[in-house]
Order: structure tokens, then C-alpha cells, then sequence
């Protein structure tokens, strides 16, 4: 069977303003820049997504009707004009920070409207007086220590005002256009209460601006988002890397962008920092996570049906961030527009000089350190 009637798939991990590298790789493959796709304009049949991945995966599908180049600078221009913050913008297209005095220095926070950081100033207060009465009540009711009643109150996500990213999905993303598109998209959320993933689709009409929010909500800075009346937070926790979507849905060649940095490139710190070995937590568990089920794609390529004509084996081209562009923890959350250039264009110019490789098929082996934890 010819390459051009291949399933060809995109794989969006997350990793919160990480994900202007993804873009960065979707600008190249859209356009027909990389080798990776024999210098041909990627046109997806499949396209899964988490987190920040399940935004761009369907903020992508929503507007490929217009063409590929036409979609990876949509992308691009929302990135840098709605998204990232800096001079000339009000803080961030994703959160906002409560009670924060920037606001009153910068000319974008009060222009056109003079009197918007007194109403931010004036709703904030409000809302944290109502958190600290609920919180009070609440401590007053539960059993146990002082101390461990007001450590079970502390809530981080009550100092971010997400009401900006909500807004983005509603204003950014076409959700009929997402139904009518022949592309096969689902992303993924995680079920607060159980921890199960949940998988959200176009062809079900499941995906939504709130399966969205939910799978971008990352637990301790976002609060959790009802969907049909339950808690979902972010996709991550439980399906990083949503490729056993893409290949359910029937993806030969696949396109995975993975956000985790290879754990070895991670710093060893002394003395100890929580955050270093937090992150280095996080990496571990998203970068085994990944590796078996490229694993896993890899002994289906040499399994018995592989011997079988009718079987075409499963292709996987990976692009991953460098060290030299990833901040850590704190870079989930820089949404500053210089630092979202960098990493649109370390994306870039990782999909031109891509390898032209797939990771894994029928005759290439997986490499044993795949993604060398």
C-alpha cells in the first residue's frame, strides 16, 4: 500500500507553555518543511491530544478546513498575540494573578478601560473574603489538629483567575467546525475522583470548551472543571501522551510531540530543591508512561501478525524539546512572549532537521533508552 493512503497521525502531550513548542513543530510539518514527511504538507487523519495538546490538537482541527499553512499561522499568531504576555499585553491569555498591582503599570491593563484593575482589585477582594469565610466554616466543621485542619484548607488555585483561558477556548476554537471535520480528534481528561483518563471525541460531539478546560486543568493552579456534572482535571495525570488513542483510531504513521525532558538532562541539585525533584518526579512518570507504549507499538511491528501481508507496521517520528529550552516547573506557567518565540522556534527548526527516522517500525528498533529515564 502506497505511502500517501497511510493514517497519518498527530500526538499533542502536554506540558502547559510548553506547548508553543508544539506549534513551533506543527508550523514545520504543515508546511511541508521537514523531512520527517518526505518534505510534503502533513495532512492528518488522526490527531489526539492532552492538555495543552488537547487546546492546539482542536484548536488545529477547527481550522485545517483552510489548509495547513493557513492553520500553523493561525496557530502561531494566537501563541504570540492571545497567549503569550509581556510588553504591550495585560498579563497572560491563560490565567491572571489575583489582587496583582502590575495591573495598575501597565498601560494594556486600563486601556480601553480606565476603571478595569478597580473592578479586578474590587472582584478579587470579594472572592478571597467568600474563600476565607468557606474555609473558615469548613476548618470549624472538620476533626483533627488545628494545624492539620488549616493545611487542608490551603488552596493555591484561589490566587489565579482562570476566567482568561476559559474565554480563549470559547473565542479562539470553532467547535462545529470541530464536528463537521473528517479528522478523527479526541483528547483526554482525568476523572478527579477516580483518577481514570476519559477520552473526549468529535465524532461523539464530546469534545467541548469545558472537555478542553478539563483536560488543561492542572490540579494545584487551576481548579478542577465539571463536565456532566464531575470533576475532571488535566489529561496528563493519567494519559501524558495519548498515543493508544491515535492508534485505536486506526494512525500507521504517527507525529509525536512529547514536551518531558529525558530525565538524565535534568540537573542533579545540591542542596536539595523541592521543585528540581518534583520536576524530575513528573519527568519519570510521563517518560515511562510514553516508553511503553511506543514499547508496546514496537512488539505489535514484530508480533505474529507482523508476518501477515495484510499488516502495515506503525511508525512513530518523535520530537522533544532540548534542555537548552526548558525552565523546569516554572516554565509550565512562562507565558512571557519572548520565551514563547524561543520555543515556537526550537519546535521549528527541530521538525526541519528532523532525522527523516521513524523510532520505531517494522525493520528499525526501538531504541532500549527510549526516552532514556
Amino acid at each position: 500500500m502506497s505511502e500517501e493512503r497511510r493514517k497519518r497521525a498527530i500526538v499533542l502531550s502536554g506540558g502547559g507553555a510548553y506547548g508553543a513548542y508544539e506549534v513551533g513543530v506543527l508550523k514545520a510539518l504543515l508546511n511541508g518543511k521537514s523531512p520527517a514527511t518526505r518534505f510534503e504538507p502533513l495532512v492528518p487523519d488522526v490527531v489526539s491530544g492532552t492538555s495543552v495538546g488537547a487546546y492546539n490538537s482542536t484548536c488545529m482541527v477547527s481550522r485545517l478546513a483552510a489548509g495547513g499553512a493557513r492553520t500553523a499561522q493561525d496557530l502561531e499568531q494566537l501563541w504570540l498575540e492571545r497567549i503569550a504576555g509581556g510588553p504591550g499585553a495585560c498579563g497572560n491569555g491563560v490565567f491572571r494573578v489575583r489582587l496583582d498591582p502590575a495591573e495598575y503599570a501597565q498601560p494594556a491593563c486600563y486601556i480601553p478601560d480606565p476603571l478595569r484593575p478597580l473592578k479586578n482589585t474590587a472582584q478579587d477582594t470579594v472572592y478571597f473574603a467568600a474563600q476565607l469565610m468557606a474555609r473558615t466554616v469548613s476548618a470549624m466543621r472538620s476533626q483533627g489538629p488545628l494545624f492539620a485542619r488549616a493545611v487542608r484548607e490551603i488552596d493555591l488555585t484561589a490566587l489565579l483567575d482562570t476566567e482568561p483561558f476559559h474565554d480563549l477556548i470559547r473565542e479562539t476554537i470553532d467547535f462545529d467546525a470541530v464536528y463537521r471535520s473528517p479528522i478523527a480528534l479526541s483528547i483526554s481528561a482525568t476523572a478527579w475522583e477516580t483518577g481514570r483518563p476519559r477520552q473526549f471525541d468529535n465524532l461523539s460531539r464530546t469534545v467541548t470548551a469545558r472537555s478542553v478546560q478539563a483536560s488543561a486543568s492542572i490540579p494545584g493552579v487551576f481548579p478542577p472543571t465539571l463536565v456532566d456534572g464531575q470533576p475532571y482535571v488535566d489529561g496528563g495525570l493519567s494519559r501524558n501522551t495519548p498515543l493508544k488513542p491515535a492508534i485505536a483510531a486506526g494512525a500507521e504513521v504517527v507525529h509525536l510531540v512529547f514536551l518531558d525532558p529525558r530525565v538524565r538532562d535534568i540537573p542533579m541539585r545540591l542542596p536539595i530543591s523541592t521543585m528540581t525533584e518534583m520536576y524530575r518526579m513528573i519527568a519519570i512518570l510521563f517518560a515511562d508512561e510514553t516508553r511503553s507504549q511506543v514499547a508496546e507499538i514496537a512488539q505489535m511491528n514484530r508480533g505474529p501478525a507482523a508476518r501477515t501481508e495484510s499488516h502495515r507496521p506503525v511508525e512513530v517520528y518523535v520530537y522533544r524539546p532540548s534542555p537548552d529550552v526548558l525552565e523546569g516547573l516554572a516554565g509550565f506557567l512562562n507565558f512571557e512572549r519572548s520565551y514563547i518565540e524561543k520555543l515556537i522556534d526550537a519546535g521549528y527548526q527541530d521538525a526541519v532537521n528532523h532525522a527523516g527516522k521513524p523510532l520505531t517500525a517494522a525493520t528499525i528498533p526501538l531504541e532500549p533508552s527510549f526516552p532514556r529515564v
